[in-house]
Protein backbone atom coordinates (compact mmCIF):
# COMPACT_ATOMS: atom_id res chain seq x y z
CA UNK A 1 0.00 0.00 0.00
CA UNK A 2 1.30 3.31 -1.40
CA UNK A 3 1.00 6.61 1.57
CA UNK A 4 0.78 10.40 1.29
CA UNK A 5 3.16 12.31 3.66
CA UNK A 6 0.61 12.68 5.94
CA UNK A 7 1.46 11.81 9.50
CA UNK A 8 -0.27 11.30 12.86
CA UNK A 9 1.24 12.42 16.10
CA UNK A 10 -0.83 10.45 18.85
CA UNK A 11 -1.96 12.96 21.53
CA UNK A 12 -4.82 14.19 23.76
CA UNK A 13 -6.06 17.74 24.25
CA UNK A 14 -9.45 17.48 25.09
CA UNK A 15 -11.09 19.86 27.93
CA UNK A 16 -11.96 17.78 31.40
CA UNK A 17 -15.50 19.09 30.44
CA UNK A 18 -15.70 17.45 27.71
CA UNK A 19 -14.44 14.15 28.46
CA UNK A 20 -13.40 12.80 32.31
CA UNK A 21 -10.01 12.82 33.21
CA UNK A 22 -8.87 9.04 34.51
CA UNK A 23 -5.42 7.42 34.48
CA UNK A 24 -5.70 6.12 30.78
CA UNK A 25 -6.57 9.60 29.29
CA UNK A 26 -3.72 11.30 31.57
CA UNK A 27 -1.53 8.49 30.38
CA UNK A 28 -2.03 9.78 26.24
CA UNK A 29 -1.97 13.71 27.14
CA UNK A 30 1.38 13.26 29.01
CA UNK A 31 2.99 11.22 25.88
CA UNK A 32 2.06 13.10 23.61
CA UNK A 33 2.07 16.68 24.59
CA UNK A 34 -1.40 17.86 23.29
CA UNK A 35 0.05 17.62 19.37
CA UNK A 36 -3.77 15.84 18.66
CA UNK A 37 -7.11 15.73 20.11
CA UNK A 38 -9.22 12.40 21.35
CA UNK A 39 -11.90 12.46 19.27
CA UNK A 40 -13.79 9.66 21.72
CA UNK A 41 -13.03 7.17 23.90
CA UNK A 42 -14.84 3.50 24.11
CA UNK A 43 -14.31 0.22 25.53
CA UNK A 44 -11.73 -1.73 25.10
CA UNK A 45 -10.91 -6.35 25.13
CA UNK A 46 -9.65 -6.79 28.72
CA UNK A 47 -8.19 -3.90 30.92
CA UNK A 48 -7.39 -1.82 27.74
CA UNK A 49 -9.49 1.38 27.08
CA UNK A 50 -9.46 2.62 23.33
CA UNK A 51 -9.36 5.94 21.72
CA UNK A 52 -10.15 7.77 18.89
CA UNK A 53 -7.50 10.27 18.44
CA UNK A 54 -6.61 12.91 15.63
CA UNK A 55 -4.13 15.60 15.02
CA UNK A 56 -4.57 18.86 16.18
CA UNK A 57 -2.75 20.84 13.07
CA UNK A 58 -4.02 19.53 9.18
CA UNK A 59 -5.48 16.92 7.84
CA UNK A 60 -3.78 13.61 9.86
CA UNK A 61 -5.86 10.48 9.61
CA UNK A 62 -7.88 9.50 12.85
CA UNK A 63 -6.11 6.26 14.35
CA UNK A 64 -7.29 4.43 17.47
CA UNK A 65 -4.97 3.81 20.44
CA UNK A 66 -5.21 1.44 23.41
CA UNK A 67 -4.34 2.09 27.15
CA UNK A 68 -4.77 0.11 29.96
CA UNK A 69 -6.95 1.37 32.66
CA UNK A 70 -4.26 1.81 35.00
CA UNK A 71 -2.39 4.41 33.28
CA UNK A 72 0.69 2.38 32.62
CA UNK A 73 1.17 1.32 29.03
CA UNK A 74 -0.19 3.19 25.92
CA UNK A 75 -0.24 0.75 22.58
CA UNK A 76 -0.09 2.86 19.26
CA UNK A 77 0.23 -0.21 17.09
CA UNK A 78 -1.62 -3.45 16.76
CA UNK A 79 -3.35 -5.71 19.65
CA UNK A 80 -4.16 -9.10 18.74
CA UNK A 81 -6.53 -10.81 20.31
CA UNK A 82 -6.49 -14.47 21.63
CA UNK A 83 -8.34 -15.48 18.24
CA UNK A 84 -5.62 -14.41 15.83
CA UNK A 85 -7.48 -11.21 14.80
CA UNK A 86 -5.94 -7.69 14.81
CA UNK A 87 -8.21 -5.83 17.42
CA UNK A 88 -6.89 -2.15 16.97
CA UNK A 89 -7.85 -3.01 12.84
CA UNK A 90 -11.47 -4.14 14.02
CA UNK A 91 -11.96 -1.08 16.26
CA UNK A 92 -10.67 1.17 13.50
CA UNK A 93 -13.53 -0.60 11.32
CA UNK A 94 -16.37 -0.04 13.95
CA UNK A 95 -15.20 3.87 15.36
CA UNK A 96 -14.12 5.18 12.14
CA UNK A 97 -14.58 3.60 9.14
CA UNK A 98 -18.04 2.34 9.20
CA UNK A 99 -19.81 6.01 10.59
CA UNK A 100 -17.92 7.74 7.70
CA UNK A 101 -18.38 5.25 4.48
CA UNK A 102 -22.19 6.33 3.61
CA UNK A 103 -21.25 9.93 3.27
CA UNK A 104 -17.78 8.66 1.75
CA UNK A 105 -20.29 6.55 -0.99
CA UNK A 106 -22.18 9.99 -1.61
CA UNK A 107 -19.28 11.72 -2.36
CA UNK A 108 -17.43 9.58 -4.41
CA UNK A 109 -20.07 9.90 -6.90
CA UNK A 110 -19.53 13.78 -7.59
CA UNK A 111 -15.50 13.15 -7.97
CA UNK A 112 -14.07 12.54 -11.45
CA UNK A 113 -14.47 9.14 -11.88
CA UNK A 114 -14.79 6.91 -14.95
CA UNK A 115 -16.04 3.46 -15.86
CA UNK A 116 -14.75 0.07 -16.68
CA UNK A 117 -17.45 -2.56 -17.42
CA UNK A 118 -20.85 -3.62 -17.66
CA UNK A 119 -23.22 -1.02 -15.49
CA UNK A 120 -25.32 -4.07 -15.05
CA UNK A 121 -23.13 -5.90 -13.63
CA UNK A 122 -23.79 -7.39 -10.19
CA UNK A 123 -20.63 -6.26 -8.51
CA UNK A 124 -19.82 -2.61 -8.38
CA UNK A 125 -17.49 -0.56 -6.46
CA UNK A 126 -15.77 3.00 -6.67
CA UNK A 127 -11.58 2.28 -6.34
CA UNK A 128 -9.32 5.28 -5.78
CA UNK A 129 -5.94 4.86 -7.52
CA UNK A 130 -2.43 6.70 -8.32
CA UNK A 131 -1.18 5.77 -11.61
CA UNK A 132 2.51 4.92 -10.35
CA UNK A 133 0.98 3.18 -7.48
CA UNK A 134 2.08 -0.77 -7.08
CA UNK A 135 -0.78 -1.62 -4.92
CA UNK A 136 -2.94 -0.08 -7.24
CA UNK A 137 -1.48 -2.29 -10.33
CA UNK A 138 -2.08 -5.57 -8.54
CA UNK A 139 -6.06 -4.77 -7.85
CA UNK A 140 -5.74 -3.57 -11.72
CA UNK A 141 -4.79 -6.92 -12.43
CA UNK A 142 -6.57 -8.91 -10.30
CA UNK A 143 -9.85 -7.52 -11.13
CA UNK A 144 -9.69 -7.44 -14.91
CA UNK A 145 -11.04 -11.29 -15.49
CA UNK A 146 -13.79 -10.12 -13.13
CA UNK A 147 -14.83 -6.98 -15.27
CA UNK A 148 -14.05 -8.98 -18.39
CA UNK A 149 -16.48 -11.64 -17.16
CA UNK A 150 -19.78 -9.13 -16.87
CA UNK A 151 -19.54 -9.92 -12.81
CA UNK A 152 -17.84 -6.48 -11.64
CA UNK A 153 -18.28 -2.61 -12.82
CA UNK A 154 -15.68 -0.36 -11.79
CA UNK A 155 -15.45 3.50 -11.38
CA UNK A 156 -12.16 4.54 -11.14
CA UNK A 157 -11.09 7.90 -9.38
CA UNK A 158 -7.59 8.54 -10.46
CA UNK A 159 -5.36 11.20 -8.02
CA UNK A 160 -1.72 11.61 -8.37
CA UNK A 161 0.81 12.53 -5.44
CA UNK A 162 3.44 8.99 -5.58
CA UNK A 163 6.16 11.03 -7.99
CA UNK A 164 6.86 13.86 -9.97
CA UNK A 165 5.02 12.18 -13.20
CA UNK A 166 2.05 11.06 -11.13
CA UNK A 167 0.37 14.27 -12.49
CA UNK A 168 1.07 13.82 -15.97
CA UNK A 169 -0.14 10.51 -15.85
CA UNK A 170 -3.14 10.79 -14.58
CA UNK A 171 -4.04 14.04 -16.88
CA UNK A 172 -3.07 11.30 -19.70
CA UNK A 173 -5.53 8.80 -18.39
CA UNK A 174 -8.23 11.59 -18.05
CA UNK A 175 -8.00 13.01 -21.02
CA UNK A 176 -8.34 9.77 -23.16
CA UNK A 177 -11.20 9.79 -25.25
CA UNK A 178 -11.18 6.38 -23.59
CA UNK A 179 -9.68 6.73 -19.78
CA UNK A 180 -10.13 3.29 -19.18
CA UNK A 181 -8.08 2.31 -22.03
CA UNK A 182 -5.80 4.58 -21.40
CA UNK A 183 -5.38 3.53 -17.93
CA UNK A 184 -5.13 -0.30 -19.25
CA UNK A 185 -1.94 0.92 -21.09
CA UNK A 186 -0.61 2.25 -17.72
CA UNK A 187 -0.96 -0.73 -16.38
CA UNK A 188 -0.33 -3.09 -18.96
CA UNK A 189 3.69 -2.58 -18.58
CA UNK A 190 3.70 -1.58 -15.40
CA UNK A 191 7.46 -1.13 -14.16
CA UNK A 192 7.42 -3.18 -10.44
CA UNK A 193 10.97 -2.54 -9.79
CA UNK A 194 10.52 1.59 -10.08
CA UNK A 195 6.78 1.30 -8.86
CA UNK A 196 5.90 3.56 -12.41
CA UNK A 197 3.05 2.95 -14.36
CA UNK A 198 3.87 3.26 -18.59
CA UNK A 199 1.65 6.00 -19.99
CA UNK A 200 3.50 8.36 -21.44
CA UNK A 201 2.68 11.33 -18.95
CA UNK A 202 1.30 15.03 -20.68
CA UNK A 203 3.88 17.62 -20.84
CA UNK A 204 0.76 20.13 -20.89
CA UNK A 205 -2.01 19.81 -18.49
CA UNK A 206 -5.08 21.64 -19.49
CA UNK A 207 -6.62 23.81 -16.38
CA UNK A 208 -9.77 21.48 -16.50
CA UNK A 209 -8.18 18.12 -16.24
CA UNK A 210 -5.96 20.18 -13.43
CA UNK A 211 -9.13 20.94 -11.66
CA UNK A 212 -10.34 17.59 -11.74
CA UNK A 213 -7.23 16.09 -10.35
CA UNK A 214 -7.70 18.82 -7.73
CA UNK A 215 -11.41 17.63 -7.04
CA UNK A 216 -10.16 14.18 -6.71
CA UNK A 217 -7.28 14.70 -3.93
CA UNK A 218 -9.38 16.67 -2.48
CA UNK A 219 -11.74 13.97 -1.61
CA UNK A 220 -8.53 11.73 -0.94
CA UNK A 221 -7.51 14.43 1.67
CA UNK A 222 -11.38 15.29 2.87
CA UNK A 223 -11.98 11.63 4.34
CA UNK A 224 -8.23 11.54 5.43
CA UNK A 225 -7.28 8.63 2.79
CA UNK A 226 -3.66 8.16 2.95
CA UNK A 227 -2.79 5.60 0.61
CA UNK A 228 -3.80 3.95 -2.26
CA UNK A 229 -6.25 1.95 -3.64
CA UNK A 230 -9.11 2.48 -1.47
CA UNK A 231 -12.24 0.36 -2.53
CA UNK A 232 -15.81 2.28 -1.57
CA UNK A 233 -18.78 -0.34 -2.26
CA UNK A 234 -22.20 -1.65 -0.61
CA UNK A 235 -22.73 -4.87 0.63
CA UNK A 236 -25.03 -7.13 -0.07
CA UNK A 237 -26.81 -5.24 2.86
CA UNK A 238 -27.00 -2.31 0.52
CA UNK A 239 -24.50 -0.77 3.92
CA UNK A 240 -21.69 1.49 2.33
CA UNK A 241 -18.03 0.02 3.16
CA UNK A 242 -14.38 1.15 2.47
CA UNK A 243 -11.38 -1.24 2.69
CA UNK A 244 -7.83 0.52 1.96
CA UNK A 245 -5.33 -1.79 0.33
CA UNK A 246 -5.30 -4.33 -1.78
CA UNK A 247 -6.31 -8.33 -1.31
CA UNK A 248 -4.47 -10.62 -3.24
CA UNK A 249 -6.23 -13.94 -5.79
CA UNK A 250 -8.50 -15.24 -4.52
CA UNK A 251 -9.43 -13.20 -1.60
CA UNK A 252 -10.10 -10.35 -3.86
CA UNK A 253 -12.83 -12.54 -5.63
CA UNK A 254 -14.74 -13.18 -2.13
CA UNK A 255 -14.43 -9.36 -1.16
CA UNK A 256 -16.65 -8.78 -4.85
CA UNK A 257 -18.67 -11.24 -4.58
CA UNK A 258 -19.76 -9.53 -0.89
CA UNK A 259 -20.75 -6.28 -3.28
CA UNK A 260 -23.91 -5.27 -5.21
CA UNK A 261 -24.41 -2.43 -7.23
CA UNK A 262 -23.89 1.10 -6.30
CA UNK A 263 -27.22 2.72 -7.12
Amino acid sequence: MRKTTLSLVLAAALPVAALAANPAQNLVEKLTQGQATIVKSFPGIGNLEGFVVKPTQGQGQETVVFVDKDGLYLIPGPVINANGENATQLAVKQQITDPMAPKVIQAAAKTHWFAQGNPKAPHQAYMLVEPNCIACHMLHQTIQPMIKSGQLYVRWIMVSFLKPSSEGKAAAILSAKDPAKAFNTDEANFNTKTESGSINPLSNVSSEIKNQLKDNMGFMQKYNFISTPVIIYKDKDNKAQIMNGFLPGKAMEKLVDTMTTLN
